[in-house]
């Protein structure tokens, strides 16, 4: 099983909407900032309503995230901090 850590979207038929937030920690889509997503719109709507998919990216403290990772000796540091710092999946 891959976990995704890229942000996504595609409209499928019958105007389904399908997306991926992206990743807050770990992006891996070349761009070094936590990414989500916010949804506006009416819920559970049973008619045709305006609603709105909006993705958001924040500054993420890279170098405390790196230092936890030392701090707890976490298993192939070096590959992490590479996909922290350039933002591509290296395992």
């Amino acid at each position: 099983m891959n976990d995704i850590h890229s942000t996504y979207l595609e409209t499928m038929d019958k105007g389904r909407i399908l997306f991926n937030v992206g990743s807050v920690g770990n992006p891996c889509d070349h761009i070094t900032m936590a990414s989500y997503v916010a949804l506006e719109g009416k819920i559970n709507s049973r008619t045709k309503s305006d609603f709105s998919i909006q993705f958001q990216r924040v500054s993420d403290n890279i170098d405390l995230a790196i230092e936890h990772g030392k701090s707890i000796d976490l298993p192939k540091l070096e590959s992490y901090i590479k996909e922290l710092t350039i933002a591509v999946y290296s395992r």
